[in-house]
């Protein structure tokens, strides 16, 4: 998959089945148009090449840059341009935007977008707006429908929410997928392993949004194997206090794991993160929690 920078400076003679979203999540909805648009570009009679347009708003985002470049990678994306949501792209009249970007830079031939797709100055570019414009420009528009779940559209807004209360389950149903967190394991203060509880750290990086601050069951993936496992979200204030990240003690395991690469999916929130007194209470807690860990069946 190849990566660009510079919306407004790249332009490519390959025509393009285009869609356009901040796409920080990529959940169910986001899914739906990059699937389309891949299958518009795999399915064209000439050589068509699948581009993807985002636009980094969210000071915190539900997935990194390079968590979402590995997923669009992995969906058959051939181009992703990556925008910074700059003065020229905020003041840009819509129809402008379709003739500059979508038409002679991008070369668009299909694009795909949602129901609630805005664009331009003002948000006044939609659908409707590049229906009316394809005659002009030779491409064609494909409208999709909103994914709903439980009466509502899928949308990056309910993922937040559940996330920052902890609702887990109900983030991986609208996201599609359990949500992660990626990451080198870094030395800790191995405090874990005076109570028999040796655990892996990550710092996720500064633009990842973190879920409610507690102990969640979890999976963590490591070259490629599986193992359950407790993740504590947050500061650790009976030990630390200060270290925001993500602690993830892995059962039935006593590898060498430093500076691998780790993915730790959250499935089930146990409690809040808690301030003991000491740590023989941390450890008769998290005796607690590896049990429920343990028991616990999606």
């Amino acid at each position: 998959m190849k990566i660009i920078k510079d919306l407004l400076s790249f332009k490519t003679q390959v025509p393009s089945a285009v869609t356009i979203g901040k796409f920080d999540g990529l959940h169910r909805g986001h899914r739906e148009l990059i699937a389309g648009t891949v299958a518009a570009a795999k399915n064209a009679v000439d050589p068509v090449r699948s581009v993807v347009v985002t636009f980094d708003m969210a000071p915190a985002m539900i997935l990194t840059e390079e968590e979402r470049r590995n997923q669009l990678e992995s969906m058959g994306v051939d181009v992703l341009v990556e925008c910074a949501f700059g003065p020229e792209i905020i003041t840009m009249p819509a129809e402008a935007f379709v003739k500059h970007v979508l038409a002679e830079n991008l070369n668009s031939r299909y694009i795909v977008t949602g129901e609630d797709f805005r664009f331009g100055y003002e948000r006044r570019g939609d659908g409707h707006l590049l229906r009316k414009m394809e005659s002009m420009f030779g491409y064609t528009t494909q409208i999709c429908p909103e994914v709903m779940a439980d009466g509502e559209p899928v949308s990056s807004t309910r993922i937040r929410n559940a996330l920052s209360e902890g609702r887990i389950e109900e983030a991986r149903d609208l996201l599609g997928f359990d949500y992660y967190v990626t990451g080198k394991i870094i030395h800790g203060r191995r405090l874990g392993r005076t109570i028999g509880v040796p655990t892996i750290n990550q710092i996720p990086g500064r633009s990842k949004l973190l879920p409610a601050y507690g102990v969640y069951v979890s999976e963590t993936v490591i070259d490629g194997r599986i193992r359950r496992g407790i993740t504590n979200i947050g500061t650790k204030p009976t030990v630390d206090g200060h270290f925001a990240g993500v602690e993830t003690y892995l059962f039935d395991f006593s590898g060498n794991v430093y500076d691998e690469e780790a993915e730790v999916r959250l499935l089930h929130f146990i409690r809040p993160e808690t301030r003991f007194e000491n740590l023989r209470d941390l450890k008769e807690q998290i005796e607690k929690d590896e049990k429920s860990a343990r028991d616990f069946r999606r």
